[in-house]
């Protein structure tokens, strides 16, 4: 216990850091206010005082008996660091970043392969497309359109030049033209493609050639009409009958007469030619390839 001190006080280990004001329980002395501390005042630092920073520190520490200060020594050095805490808890997570630049677009493909040589099909123009022809019969020059010209020769439907003017039956074939520079195509003009039956199994359209033209037909119209003692039946079909009239006298007394027609109208459409529905398109053929 320090020089002066009369009265015991309670007293514990402690550790000073930095300049603090320490109170001490008040502590009577024998002889003077004074507590003469010699050395650092290391040797106070056993003893339990409440620590009070200094607010006006001056590297020195104070210990307070009675109301009264007594200086002290420097304080030691700082004490080894105390061990790290334990982690804190990890925070919440922090909201979806924007949606990123779509990209750019890739580069175009190559463009698809137009219909082959030889192709016919109808369009819906009065011009015909890049590449085309319109089947009208026309001669064309062969070295214009050599790929065509080799699918006619290679078809099996090309016939000389005179025997198509010549033929009606053929213009839905091709011909030769003059032999060196030209050749020409089948005239499709005004008429109807039918699909070529290859065989007579289907009983269709049979033995037929393909590219010939075949002409208008209709089926038989019919009708029936009987006379009995100058008094005819009701008629049939296509047949009409008229009012009858007295054209003379009999044993019997007058007789009728009566006007038969024939009208196909009433049993069929009729029209200056024979036709289905249809709708008008022209007609060409893939005369060169198209990229």
């Amino acid at each position: 216990m320090p020089s002066g001190i009369t009265d015991v006080c309670s007293i514990t280990p402690n550790i000073l850091e930095e300049p603090y004001l320490l109170a001490i329980p008040p502590i009577n002395f024998e002889d003077t206010p004074t507590i003469d501390v010699e050395g650092d005042g290391s040797e106070l630092l056993p003893y339990n005082m409440n620590v009070i920073r200094d607010p006006d520190p001056d590297n020195d520490l104070e210990f307070r008996a009675n109301g009264l200060y007594v200086e002290a020594g420097i304080p030691g050095p700082a004490g080894d660091p105390g061990t790290n805490g334990t982690n804190g808890t990890n925070g919440l997570n922090g909201t979806n970043g924007a949606d990123g630049t779509n990209g750019t677009n890739g580069a175009a493909g190559a463009d698809g392969a137009g219909p082959p040589v030889g192709a016919i099909y109808p369009i819906a123009g009065v011009n015909a497309p890049t590449g085309t022809e319109p089947l009208w019969g026309q001669l064309i020059a062969r070295i214009t359109y050599p790929d065509l010209f080799a699918f006619a020769v290679a078809s099996g439907n090309i016939v000389s030049d005179a025997t198509w003017v010549g033929d009606p039956t053929l213009k839905g074939q091709w011909s030769d033209g003059d032999g060196i520079n030209t050749f020409r195509l089948p005239d499709y003009r005004g008429r109807f493609v039918r699909p070529w039956n290859s065989d007579a199994v289907t009983g269709i359209d049979p033995n037929r050639d393909i590219g010939t033209v075949q002409g208008d037909a209709i089926r038989n119209i019919t009708g029936d009409l009987t006379m009995e003692d100058s008094t005819p039946s009701a008629p049939t079909g296509a047949l009409t009958l008229g009012t009858a009239n007295a054209i003379g006298t009999n044993g019997n007394g007058s007789l009728p007469s009566n006007a038969i027609g024939f009208d196909a109208s009433q049993v069929v459409p009729t029209a200056d030619e024979n036709r289905p529905v249809n709708i008008a398109y022209m007609y060409v053929i893939q005369a060169a390839s198209v990229v």
